[in-house]
């Protein structure tokens, strides 16, 4: 229950929700005049209370998905969850209210920026906070038009 996030699949012809203890794969099956979504697969998160779902920019097998608990990985293709992935070090948190790799990533009361750039060849994460206490962020999104 509780479809929290939601993004479709291009790549997959397929509309991904994120919800309390589950991650779902729809296929639109509908028309114009009469839609309908048939549910293709589910899978339990690795932690309760979805909250987060993005795609993973350049790796169309995987989507970004923030619960209660962490931030992770979804392979598609394996059907696998992962905690270990480029920035994860920045962005394994609790709570994570917005989650996207792009050139940067969120967190609830402090934007923290991840700055993902190449230095001799080497891909780089720095991080930078901004906000305070007072502060609150509930979810962003942050757009980019090379999606898939």
């Amino acid at each position: 229950p509780g479809a929290h996030g939601v993004l479709w699949d291009p790549e997959y012809n397929l509309l991904w929700a994120v919800g309390d203890y589950q991650l779902r794969a729809y296929a639109y099956t509908g028309t114009t005049a009469d839609p309908a979504l048939e549910l293709q697969y589910s899978v339990n998160l690795s932690s309760n209370w979805g909250h987060d779902l993005s795609a993973y920019y350049g790796h169309k097998e995987l989507l970004l998905i923030s619960n209660g608990a962490q931030s992770v990985v979804y392979n598609k293709e394996t059907r696998t969850f992962s905690t270990l992935y480029a920035g994860s070090e920045f962005l394994n948190y609790s709570a994570v209210k917005g989650f996207g790799e792009i050139d940067r990533d969120w967190r609830t009361r402090t934007v923290y920026f991840v700055l993902k750039k190449q230095e001799n060849g080497t891909t780089v994460y720095e991080g930078l906070h901004r906000g305070g206490s007072a502060d609150q962020y509930y979810k962003a999104r942050l757009w980019n038009k090379d999606y898939q």
